[in-house]
């Protein structure tokens, strides 16, 4: 019996050693429709866009769908901070911009492909919670997961027509059915 109880405590912690990778865990997905309805203050765009991403331990992945041309060109996309109504700043570049270059707690972030209409791809990573993500000099990575899971961030989609934002969408926790 003393023997069995030592081969379940050894199966209990190397099991736990196996799973503690920086992807392991908890995997939560997130979705936002843009439009022009969502903008602030509210603007007459036919533009289009949806963001679907996953929120996996120390990144972000997922994808930015344009999936319908402005009133013109779209310029630059990112995540910003801020609940429904109200504008934040940017956290996190999606589209459009240069690179970031690191410096102390701020990973930087590599340069994000143009802004038009297609997919889009999202990924991003930092070295631990405590980072300050790309666009903060104060909101780090463990702030901008509570506050994406709690409906405090929104993505936004620029253009040269409406520079303070031609679509936009609140981020919501994808509802999972089995």
């Amino acid at each position: 019996m003393r023997t069995s109880m030592v081969y379940a405590l050894l199966a209990v912690v190397v099991g736990g050693v196996g799973c503690s990778g920086t992807n392991s865990g908890v995997q939560t997905a997130y979705n936002a429709t843009l439009n022009g309805n969502f903008t602030v203050p509210p603007d007459t765009s036919t533009g289009a866009a949806s963001l679907v991403v996953t929120v996996s331990g120390l990144s972000i992945t997922g994808n930015l769908t344009i999936s319908a041309n402005a009133s013109s060109a779209y310029s630059v996309g990112h995540i910003h901070a801020g609940s429904a109504g109200s504008n934040g700043g940017v956290l996190l570049n999606l589209c459009g911009t240069a690179a970031i270059l690191a410096a102390g707690n701020n990973p930087g972030q590599a340069a994000t492909p143009a802004c038009a209409v297609g997919t889009i791809p999202v990924s991003f990573s930092v070295p631990s919670s405590t980072s300050l993500m790309p666009g903060s000099t104060s909101v780090t990575w463990a702030a901008f997961v509570t506050s994406i899971e709690n409906g405090g961030n929104y993505a936004q989609v620029h253009s040269a027509t409406h520079p303070g934002g031609e679509i936009r969408g609140q981020i919501q926790r994808t509802l999972q059915t089995y």
